[in-house]
Parts: C-alpha cells; structure tokens; sequence
C-alpha cells in the first residue's frame, strides 16, 4: 500500500495561499454553500414543475446517481490516494496521462449501456441507462479533475467545480421546459458535461500557474496499481453512498412513487450533509497529508466540534424551512416529521465520514477503511429493512436510518482506536453527547404549536450550550 507523502516530502505551492486548513474549509465551503443553495431551488422549483409520480421517478434516478463512482472501478481514487500530499508539477503530468485512461473506460461503458438499452423494451428503464451512463462518463472526468484540484490544495477552484452541476442544473431548469422526465434528465446531463468541461480547464491552468519542478518520470503511475490500490477506496466510497441512500433505495422499490416522493424529498436534508462531508474530508485529507503520522489522528479530531458547531447553526434555520414548505409546497407538509428524523442523525454520520474514515485512510489503513464503511451499509439496510418489512411508517424508517448511524459511528470508534492507538475515544463520546443536545433541541422546539419565529427562538435557546461548547473549542484550536 502507498505511504501518503508527510510534510518533508513536498511542500504546499506558495501561490495557493495560507496553509491553515480554516481558510481551505471557507473557500470549499463557500462554495458548496452555494451549491446547497442552488439545490434548494431545485427543491422547491421541480416539484411545482413535475407531477408528483414523475418527481418521484427523478428522485430514484438521483439515488442510482450516487454510485456512479463505481463505473471507474477504482481508477479515479486509487490517482487521488497518489497525489495526495505530492508536487503540483507531478499531478498535473500525471493528470493527463490518467485522463485518457479514464475516457477510454468510460467510453466502453456508454458503448455498453447503448447496447444493453437497445434490446429493452421498458421506455422509462431506457432513459435511466443511456442517462446514468452518460451521467457517469462526465462525472468520473469531472472528480479527476477535481480530485487533482483538491489534491494540489487549490481549493477555490475545486469549490467552483463542485458548485458548477447545480448551478447549470439550475439554470436549465428555469430555461427549459420541464414537461417530462426525460427533459430533467437531459439537463442533468448537460450541466455535468459542462462541468468536466469546465473542470479540466482549471487544471490545466494550475498548470501553467505552478513553477516548472524537476519529476522523477520512473515514478509514474501503474494502471494496476491504481486499480488495486483505490478499489479499496471505492468500496468505502460505494458503501458509503449506500449507508447514506439505502433506506431511500429500498422504498423506492417497496413502496408506491407517491410515497417514496415525500420520503425523497424529505432526504433533501441529506444533500447537505453530503456537501459538508466533501468539504471537511477533501480539506482534512489534503491537509493531514502535510502532517507528520504521528499528528494526523490529534488533527482530524479537531474536527468534531467544527461538525458539532455548523450543526447547532445550522439547525437555526430549520423551522424556517418548514413554514416555507407548508406555504409553497402544502401537498408535501407530510414529509417534514421524516425531515426531522433524518436531520438527528445527519451529524454522526458526516463525522463517521470526516474523522473516522479520515483517519484511517491517513494512515492507509484503506482495508479497515472499507470495513468501516461496508459495515456501516450494512447496519443501514438490516435495520432500515426490517423497518419496512414490518409496515412501518416513513418516519420510523427515516428515525431507524438515524439510529442505524449512530450504531456505525459507534463500531467506527471502536475500528479505528484498534489501529490508530492515537485516537481518542473521549472526544467521540463528547462530539456525540454534543450533537444529541442539539437535534434533541431541535425536537422539542417543533413540539410547540407556534410560529417558525417563537420556534427559531426556542431552538436558540435550547441548542445555545452545546453550539456555544462547540464554537469556544473551534476558537481555542485556531481554524
């Protein structure tokens, strides 16, 4: 397994700007903030555009968009596991050379999905094929792209490519007319081509901004290697997505479209906590690169109570929303106690993510990485499974899918101190104890029957001491 490079291997390029990961996390941050936002006007513009079968219908092609990462088989992670903590020089040379292997794949796999389409008679299943399979040409180009941005720590133009699909998606929504599925997906599609596009432009700027270095052309990159070495990665990465998605990926098979529609557009809070996840881990991991082994557990711990404190703001604006939806959206109002047991658990899942996950593959423990993450899937769909097996309803599945994180993050505490004897497992227990108060707050304050401005200001005040912990310990470690 390839040792990550510490910081005496190569230095951070002078050009990209301080070396503080705080100022990494505003600029990625940033940047995915706008894209959360460009996703809520999807979320509150397509509903009002599409009937709710054919909503439904694009909420369960979203869920089969999650694992479009397992269509480069490895090949795009096993580069960003190389590159992280390596010259700019290095990964731009070698950015291109992994560039051609990856359209070489993904063109068999479009080449493919057409032929398989070719010979099915299920219109509807067609469109979802040619769709995901274009979809995940253009995505897995646009994560090279971006993963070589991340890897160099250019952080501010990997927030402008992450930020780049929802706006495009944004902007054809509003052009186009959305009469039918196939017209949702053809912008899907379209903004992602756009962006790999736009993505492979930006590198090749930090190309020619960086200063020529000398490369030792003998340490290029093996095709095989890179299979073997990221389809570790690539597991944690697929189950990952399928601890996150599948309670939704069993609905959508289980129940009518109707009723996966609300429990889909309640998952929209998700999204979010994906966006957050990208942000801390791509920052986290480029920066511990930099670190000496010894130091990496103690600083991916420091994020904890970065998680907690967003958290604790961020569920400021959380009875807000909720007088939106009933206002703008009253036929989905049904789905905002499922919204409120999917947020509970949003935290511990972001941290089993960030920090857990982060740690081990710091240490490339990548096989136990997958363990963890394959693990946590696991727990997601028995309990959530069983959930629907026994009819129950949409909010006790949304509340088992919370639980079922907080038994993962739980086992991952446990995995992780096994091999990183570093790690601590007093400031797990106080993240959780953190968080716990917080969606507690959270809970309690939409019990009172009263307008989203008294039920703000009673969040506020339930959740001030926990956020308030959280916030002085994000201050003291000098973000």
């Amino acid at each position: 397994m390839p040792k990550i490079p510490s910081d005496t291997d190569s230095a951070r390029p002078a050009w990209l700007g301080s070396v503080r990961p705080g100022r990494d996390l505003i600029r990625f941050g940033l940047a995915l903030l706008l894209a959360t936002a460009f996703g809520a006007v999807q979320v509150f513009v397509l509903p009002r555009r599409l009937s709710i079968i054919t909503y439904g219908q694009y909420r369960a092609f979203l869920v089969y968009v999650s694992y479009l990462g397992i269509l480069h088989f490895g090949l795009v992670d096993g580069a960003y596991l190389r590159w992280a903590g390596r010259p700019v020089a290095q990964i731009t040379r070698e950015w291109k050379t992994i560039g051609r292997w990856v359209v070489a794949l993904e063109s068999a796999v479009v080449v493919i999905a057409i032929a398989a389409a070719a010979v099915l008679d299920n219109t509807l299943l067609r469109l979802d094929i040619i769709a995901l399979a274009l979809c995940a040409f253009f995505a897995n180009a646009t994560f090279l792209s971006a993963y070589a941005l991340q890897a160099a720590g250019d952080f501010r133009a990997a927030g402008r490519v992450a930020a780049a699909p929802p706006a495009l998606i944004v902007v054809g929504i509003l052009m186009v007319p959305m009469d039918s599925l196939a017209s949702v997906l053809g912008v899907y599609v379209i903004a992602y081509a756009g962006t790999a596009v736009y993505s492979a432009l930006l590198v090749v700027r930090m190309m020619r901004a960086d200063s020529p270095a000398q490369i030792d052309t003998r340490d290029g990159p093996h095709l095989a290697t890179l299979f073997r070495t990221g389809v570790h990665v690539l597991g944690a990465g697929v189950a990952a997505a399928l601890a996150q998605s599948a309670d939704r990926l069993m609905l959508s098979i289980t129940r009518p479209m109707a009723s996966f529609a609300l429990y889909g557009f309640a998952s929209t809070v998700t999204v979010m906590g994906g966006y957050a996840t990208q942000a801390l881990s791509r920052v986290a991991l480029s920066h511990a690169a930099h670190q000496p082994e010894t130091q990496r557990a103690r600083f991916f711990i420091r994020f904890y109570d970065l998680i907690a404190a967003a958290y604790g703001l961020g569920l400021l604006g959380e009875p807000a929303f909720e007088a939106i939806v009933v206002h703008m959206l009253p036929e989905y109002q049904d789905a905002l106690p499922i919204l409120r047991a999917l947020v509970v658990g949003l935290p511990v899942a972001v941290a089993t993510q960030v920090v857990l996950v982060g740690t081990l593959q710091s240490h490339t423990h990548v096989r136990r990485q997958s363990a963890l993450v394959v693990s946590s899937a696991m727990l997601m769909a028995v309990m959530c499974g069983v959930c629907i097996t026994l009819g129950a309803p949409l909010r006790g599945v949304a509340a088992t899918a919370s639980m079922s994180a907080v038994v993962a993050f739980a086992l991952g505490i446990w995995m992780v101190v096994s091999r990183v004897p570093t790690f601590s497992t007093a400031a797990s227990i106080r993240f959780l104890v953190l968080v716990a108060l917080e969606g507690a707050a959270m809970l309690l304050a939409n019990t009172v029957s009263a307008g989203w401005p008294l039920r703000t200001a009673l969040l506020c005040l339930l959740a001030a001491a926990p956020t308030m912990i959280a916030l002085r310990a994000v201050r003291k470690q000098g973000w």
